[in-house]
């Protein structure tokens, strides 16, 4: 009876002192807990959430396995807690192990022991393993044994394995996948935003057209216009193009369309930069030059890549600067020296 008053008074203890981030404290209450009771669930809990704060990833995930045998807690609380390091805000300055995606891998790891079954810690198994760039091991993750019969379930499945496929530049694969998913779930944006990409790649521009402008009727996203001025590109419809892309652009974030006008660049984000890039291209193509020069200035000042220094230079060709030209050709070809692009400029400035 006195142990458990004194566990009470220290878990009391313990969660102020979390709730007050005085990790330190809250550590040795755990300890002082488990001191009395070796397998106290709240305290094995606490400690390994501490620990990942601390960074030490491997013991943390000790205490995690030893919670999770425990068996107090029910899946769901290990499905948020799987959630809250996949989408949390866990960027304080508090959290000394910042990879969110090495954390919910090993904690998915230790919950698949328990639950091998559940979709859920497959799809974030899959997803980390994506976002830590193993496309293949994520493909792997996400493989399970569902068919059509299996619903929603399958649906998941589906959705799951488009994103490292995409990844892998799959497009057959993705386009099967995608439209087996669909089959079920029609309304679907990210099977319709997949599907679209896949046929896009493998160059059915009119099927993609028409699943993007059903992903946008479904969630007005960016990337969708993007890609619409990229078809429009593809057709040589230049103006129609611009127009998208200005859409992507707008929709993006409103104070993007400040860029020109404070040389502030945008968000660490590829999305706007691959807009800017995008329109820094077809207004070469539209002859205005001096716009398209203004904009991929601003993105190397972002990001120094063989992609926007052969952009520079084609713009330089057009305007008949053919040394500097040629200067930004050979940076890009120090970058990436079988850039077609590149290559193919370099033999129309010869020795300039």
């Amino acid at each position: 009876m006195f142990e458990k008053r004194k566990i009470k008074r220290l878990s009391n203890h313990l969660n102020n002192s979390y709730d007050a981030e005085d990790y330190v404290s809250a550590l040795s209450y755990c300890d002082m807990i488990l001191d009395i009771d070796s397998n106290n669930p709240h305290a094995l809990f606490n400690k390994a959430k501490i620990l990942v704060i601390q960074g030490e990833l491997l013991e943390a995930m000790s205490y995690y396995k030893k919670a999770l045998q425990t068996g107090f807690f029910d899946m769901s609380t290990w499905v948020d807690e799987v959630s809250y390091y996949m989408d949390g805000d866990i960027s304080s300055t508090n959290y000394k192990l910042s990879n969110r995606n090495e954390i919910s891998l090993e904690l998915c790891e230790i919950c698949l022991e328990k639950y091998a079954k559940d979709i859920f810690f497959s799809i974030y198994k899959s997803q980390a393993l994506d976002n830590l760039g193993r496309f293949e091991e994520s493909l792997n993750a996400i493989s399970l044994d569902l068919t059509p019969a299996d619903g929603e379930l399958y649906v998941f499945q589906c959705i799951g394995q488009c994103f490292p496929l995409s990844n892998l530049n799959r497009w057959e694969d993705l386009l099967e996948t995608s439209s087996n998913g669909l089959k079920l779930k029609s309304e679907d944006p990210s099977l319709n935003s997949f599907k679209a990409k896949a046929l896009y790649y493998l160059n059915r521009l009119n099927e993609s057209e028409g699943f993007f402008n059903k992903y946008i009727q479904l969630t007005n996203d960016s990337r969708a216009y993007n890609f619409l001025s990229k078809i429009e590109f593809k057709r040589k419809n230049y103006t129609s193009a611009l127009k998208l892309i200005n859409n992507a652009i707008q929709l993006s974030k409103k104070e993007h369309l400040d860029l020109l006008e404070s040389n502030v660049l945008i968000e660490d984000d590829g999305i706007y930069e691959n807009d800017y890039y995008m329109k820094s291209l077809i207004l070469l193509k539209l002859n205005e030059l001096d716009k398209s020069n203004k904009i991929i200035d601003c993105l190397m000042e972002k990001e120094e890549s063989a992609k926007n220094y052969c952009l520079k230079a084609r713009i330089l060709y057009e305007m008949k600067d053919y040394r500097t030209s040629l200067s930004f050709v050979n940076k890009s070809l120090d970058l990436k020296s079988d850039c077609s692009e590149a290559i193919e400029l370099k033999e129309k400035l010869g020795e300039f």
